[in-house]
């Protein structure tokens, strides 16, 4: 299967054999990318288990301060709403908190972790492969030169540089063709105690999943969809080409 070479459709009568690795797309090459690199799978495992402290979680004066709703700026907001109307404290406090949600985004408040608490996740989908770190940036080099060690040095599999790199998740990775990033809203869970009071708890940072659209749009002027325009200054704008650039298949 190796060895039985691959048409390009983009080159007339094309037929060209692999000189090196697996034809992209190919069943063969999953199934292989499986067997070799499952010794890499078993160490990046290890090596998790190995780095894993376990720490408490520590929230900000700042944090704690902006759920409050006495001795703040949001007292005298809270006290006016609540002589106005006559819907009970805890609506007014629930929405209140969806604002203040909101603000605290835009001031960058969030909740730390305190020192020692370090935890690292691996996957690995065919050759592709993304790890997840809490710690410090140091440390994540470290972390990604054993991964190379063992991809690049012992297991021989040539490791692709201009796409391996460490990435803090506020600006976000891309991953089979997602860029995942942390959501950095204040995700309050409401826990009710064994009196009935309700207390609140920050839940974990969501991940979330977006589209890579300058890779995509990249990808687009690559396969002839679009073009930069050449009226704008320094090409950047892309616009769709003319009908006439377009191949179009047959009827049948």
């Amino acid at each position: 299967m190796c060895r039985a070479g691959y048409i390009h459709f983009d080159l007339s009568d094309s037929k060209l054999s692999n000189k090196e690795g697996t034809p992209q797309g190919s069943i063969i090459s999953p199934l292989l990318c499986n067997i070799v690199l499952h010794e890499l799978d078993l160490h990046m495992l290890k090596l998790r288990d190995k780095l894993r402290v376990v720490g408490k979680k520590k929230l900000t004066d700042a944090f704690n301060a902006n759920r409050r709703f006495t001795n703040n700026e949001w007292e005298p907001i809270y006290k006016a709403i609540k002589s106005q109307v006559s819907i009970a404290p805890a609506s007014i406090r629930r929405n209140l908190n969806i604002i203040r949600k909101e603000d605290a985004i835009h001031k960058n408040i969030k909740a730390e972790f305190l020192e020692g608490n370090k935890r690292m996740e691996y996957v690995r989908y065919a050759d592709d492969a993304l790890i997840g770190w809490i710690g410090s940036k140091h440390e994540a080099y470290q972390i990604l030169c054993e991964f190379v060690n063992v991809a690049d040095v012992v297991l021989k599999m040539g490791v692709n540089f201009d796409k391996t790199n460490v990435h803090h998740h506020e600006k976000g990775a891309l991953f089979l063709g997602y860029r995942i990033q942390g959501n950095y809203g204040l995700n309050v869970k409401k826990v009710r105690n064994n009196d009935g009071t309700i207390k609140q708890r920050v839940g974990d940072v969501a991940l979330k999943f977006g589209v890579p659209l300058l890779q995509l749009m990249e990808k687009y002027v690559d396969k002839g969809f679009l073009q930069k325009s050449k009226n704008t200054a320094n090409n950047v704008r892309l616009v769709g080409r003319r009908q006439d650039k377009w191949l179009f298949l047959k009827h049948d």
